[in-house]
């Protein structure tokens, strides 16, 4: 009776020690969501987050780890150019129950909200979104260009070809920040065209007049760059007007550079098709054998809710402009707090009458002030209608690299003069149908 008694007892005290227990979530690239995990701590303190090493370059390697089914990890952290595409298709995800995310989702983009659903629903929640568009200095183009348009991969060889013959051009302004070698403009071009043409359907085909054209003007372009020789010739190179820069920082991001260019689609092969935007995003998903899946959903739908307006931007126009930096304003007041100090003063030595003149001049500077301005924010709208996601390609995401550099190294060898262009292409489409076939 007395063991009887105290097995009652045990079991009756272990129940209330796990109804009591505090929930552990296990997230990949926890740290990636620090607002989220502020916000989520504040409103559910009983439920633990821990971060978690796990990231995956390939599909097929976060597929056998969901295969094994014995991963204490609850939140995965993946990427679409890892394979997206076999994962929605194949249900291996599971959908994502919500009314809040839902709701929120429904007013993103339609490339975004198709990109992260199967025929189900919605089976991941994006904590960030990069798109590769290009920058343009638009005052300094219609001051040098004003008739001309860069519209195409051939506008822009051409005038890389053109400006590099051009001393006074090459002596008073940057054509672009990116390098300008055969190699470094090849690594770009190569990653348009497949953004433009791989369907998945077929091996992709380099045997086209654009392509070819681009090949024989790449071939034009130098080896290596004419580099400064020392500090002070680097310097005065920055200083000097910037034409494009075919990497500026995402809308949104706190940069100082991305507000001396609009946003313009990356170059197309034919001047009659659509531009595109190819955007790739990093997403969390939840295991489909946590056994914490209703938290898991409440960290998501934190996750959404928490997201500053200048990385919401980037998914729905439902955000209100201008967007202030914040740091700015602490900069600014700062500012204002020592002028005040000094005008305060009676007597001013040279020195602090220097200073409040700077101080001034740098109350008047407001080219930090907002993250996002109006105009970004409208052409970025009108940009995020071509948006697309190479969620299938055989030659994005960590785990295709190597396919890349064998096709560079057929081009390498074309502009080395070791191979012909006829003799490049085909070589092209060799490894083209390895790739696709494999």
């Amino acid at each position: 009776m007395l063991r009887k008694i105290f097995l009652i007892s045990f079991w009756v005290m272990l129940f209330v020690e796990s109804a009591n227990a505090e929930i552990t979530l296990k997230i990949s690239d926890l740290s990636a969501v620090p607002d989220a995990i502020t916000c989520f701590e504040t409103e559910y303190p009983d439920i633990h987050l821990e971060e978690c090493d796990t990231l995956f370059d390939s599909q097929e390697k976060f597929v056998s780890f969901l295969l094994t089914e014995d991963s204490s990890i609850d939140i995965y952290a993946i990427t679409v150019s890892m394979g997206l595409d076999a994962l929605k298709s194949k249900h291996y995800l599971p959908v994502l129950k919500s009314s809040i995310i839902e709701q929120e989702v429904n007013t993103w983009y339609p490339a975004i909200q198709s990109c992260i659903s199967n025929d189900e629903g919605i089976i991941a929640v994006p904590y960030n979104l990069t798109t590769n568009e290009w920058g343009l200095n638009e005052n300094l183009w219609n001051e040098l260009f004003p008739s001309s348009a860069l519209t195409t991969w051939q506008d822009y060889l051409n005038l890389m070809l053109m400006w590099q013959q051009n001393d006074q051009l090459v002596d008073a302004y940057n054509l672009s920040y990116a390098g300008q070698t055969q190699d470094d403009v090849m690594r770009t071009l190569l990653f348009s065209y497949i953004s433009y043409y791989e369907t998945g359907n077929a091996p992709l085909d380099f045997n086209t007049s654009s392509f070819r054209e681009c090949l024989a003007l790449v071939y034009q372009l130098p080896v290596k760059n004419d580099e400064p020789e020392d500090e002070d010739q680097w310097n005065e190179r920055l200083s000097m007007p910037t034409l494009l820069n075919e990497t500026p920082e995402n809308i949104g991001s706190p940069a100082d550079l991305a507000h001396r260019f609009i946003a313009i689609p990356e170059p197309r092969f034919d001047k009659d098709s659509l531009p595109i935007l190819r955007g790739d995003m990093q997403m969390f998903v939840i295991n489909p054998y946590s056994i914490h899946r209703e938290e898991a959903i409440l960290f998501l739908e934190t996750v959404l809710q928490s997201m500053p307006d200048n990385q919401r931007i980037r998914f729905t126009a439902n955000v209100s402009v201008p967007i202030e930096n914040p740091y700015w304003l602490k900069y600014h007041m700062d500012t204002l707090d020592e002028l005040n100090s000094l005008l305060g003063k009676g007597q001013l030595s040279e020195s602090e009458q220097d200073q409040i003149e700077k101080l001034q001049l740098r109350l008047m500077d407001e080219s930090d002030r907002f993250l996002v301005t109006s105009q970004e924010s409208e052409r970025y709208q009108q940009l995020a209608q071509y948006l697309t996601f190479n969620d299938e390609s055989d030659y994005f995401g960590f785990q295709n690299q190597k396919s890349i550099s064998v096709l560079l190294s057929y081009t390498s060898r074309y502009f080395s003069d070791n191979i012909s262009l006829d003799k490049c292409i085909q070589e092209l489409n060799r490894i083209s149908k390895q790739v696709f076939y494999e």
